[in-house]
């Protein structure tokens, strides 16, 4: 599928991208239920009944409808995406350099690694959704894989060196500025989203859009939020939560705490 880019490549004054983070996950509730983070069990995990609400619940009908809405290629993003947004609310694209950092000894924990594409796309619980074939999953590549030294068991994708995810990012937003839609989700996770704020706020709920403008140019285009959301105003007024700036210039990091 192809998305449409702008013709002379700028980025309008009216254009907004609107972050949220997943659904709560089964990884967020791991030690309630006596689970590690780096269990094995939590490989890609789906969101919890609680995170399944909380998605249902994020895009209310005083809400514009996005044009384009791009997602995490981990399930609990995708999750997220296809129980907010109905069947034909809009194009749906996944983008791998969105997917959730952060892990142990030097590898990703389970709940961050993508999936091979092949057993993504015939996830049963994503299956349930009559609106998940029509996903573009075109960009996605299945991960390099490493087994753990001294180990046979599951394979873990080795932990993204900071510099490349920086760089991954700054090219994502410069993905999204070409981009001709006005309104855009983008659905995806925590340690993304204090790396692509830069230090703007110090947390990041579940399943609370945060509606972002494009400042600078080139090399420097960035990402900073909205003061208000314009086109997230329903009849009584803005819908967003409140959010709570920071006075650090960089996110503070939790490798393998926040997913």
């Amino acid at each position: 599928m192809k998305f449409r880019e702008s013709a002379n490549g700028k980025v309008g004054a009216s254009k907004q991208v609107v972050l949220v983070r997943h659904g709560e996950s089964e990884g967020q509730t791991s030690a309630a239920r006596g689970l590690s983070r780096d269990d094995p069990a939590l490989l890609d995990c789906p969101l919890t009944a609680k995170g399944m609400q909380q998605a249902r619940a994020l895009w209310s009908t005083g809400f514009a409808t996005p044009e384009l809405i791009v997602t995490s290629p981990l399930k609990r993003a995708l999750q997220t995406t296809l129980l907010a947004f109905p069947a034909n609310t809009a194009p749906m694209v996944c983008y791998p350099g969105i997917k959730e950092c952060g892990g142990l000894d030097g590898y990703q924990i389970p709940e961050n690694i993508q999936r091979p594409v092949a057993q993504l796309k015939q996830d049963a619980d994503l299956a349930l959704f009559e609106h998940w074939p029509a996903v573009d999953l075109s960009m996605v590549q299945d991960p390099p894989m490493r087994r753990p030294a001294g180990e046979d068991g599951e394979e873990f994708v080795i932990e993204t060196d900071r510099y490349h995810e920086g760089r991954q990012l700054s090219q994502f937003v410069k993905w999204l500025s070409r981009r001709e839609e006005k309104l855009i989700v983008v659905v995806c996770h925590y340690n993304v989203i204090l790396e692509l704020l830069g230090g703007q706020i110090d947390r990041v709920k579940n399943c609370t859009p945060l509606p972002c403008s494009f400042v600078g140019h080139g090399e420097n285009m960035r990402l900073v939020l909205s003061k208000s959301g314009p086109h997230l105003l329903g009849r009584d007024g803005p819908v967003v939560e409140e959010v709570h700036p920071t006075e650090s210039k960089r996110p503070r990091q939790k490798k393998g705490t926040r997913s």
